[in-house]
């Protein structure tokens, strides 16, 4: 009866392993799966056509070159980027589309009460007033507040209107969920966030435009 205890102790003893020998184990499996992904990666790319080979090549090239040109270039120097965040934020807070002003209906309203009744740059971007259209330039850099109102032959005009306003919504739709999501962070600072989220958009055209010529 003894024997046949301590037979099954050691059994029992034998069969638990030891928390080194599990993590070793643990630390195998993870190699050999990382291994293995690793050498279906180079068979893929040994399999490759050259078509495959070459695309894949551009994507890469294509998002580096996107990557590195979202930090290289200082913030709102972009193609009409101060327009573009403008739009942008009249979509996310105000949850309508920019329109374009009226004259004559914002004239009379300016020379009523010199109230401004159309949709304008965000004043806090009066700082990258250089990178705008001429509209709203003309008084950058003489005025340290911004300029939404400036007269041309005795006549009153509005500046510093939205000039993006003439575009379709569904990009600023699109990313009206990251402008929330990036709410607290800087101006700048949503802006690298939202020039890294465009990088799929060109991503997807380049892959179209390989799709395409493919099919001709």
């Amino acid at each position: 009866m003894i024997q046949g205890r301590a037979t099954t102790l050691i059994d029992q003893r034998s069969s638990i392993t030891a928390p080194a020998d599990v993590a070793r184990n643990r630390g195998a499996v993870a190699s050999s799966a990382s291994g293995s992904a690793w050498t279906r990666a180079r068979a893929t790319v040994r399999t490759a056509t050259v078509e495959h080979k070459f695309l894949a090549l551009l994507l890469v090239l294509f998002l580096a070159k996107g990557v590195a040109i979202s930090f290289i270039h200082a913030p709102y120097t972009g193609h009409d980027e101060v327009a573009h965040y403008a739009y942008l934020q009249t979509v996310a807070e105000e949850h309508r589309v920019p329109v374009l002003p009226e004259l004559e209906r914002w004239r009379a309203a300016y020379l009523a009460d010199k109230s401004y009744i159309h949709d304008r740059m965000p004043p806090e971007f009066w700082q990258y007033c250089r990178f705008t259209t001429r509209d709203w330039s003309p008084g950058c850099g003489e005025y340290t507040s911004p300029v939404y109102a400036m007269t041309l032959g005795g006549l009153y005009f509005p500046t510093g209107w939205i000039y993006t306003a003439n575009h379709p919504p569904l990009y600023y739709l699109v990313m009206t969920p990251l402008f929330w999501l990036t709410d607290g962070l800087s101006i700048d600072g949503q802006l690298y966030a939202l020039r890294l989220a465009a990088i799929p958009f060109g991503l997807a055209t380049v892959l179209f435009a390989f799709l395409t010529i493919r099919t001709l």
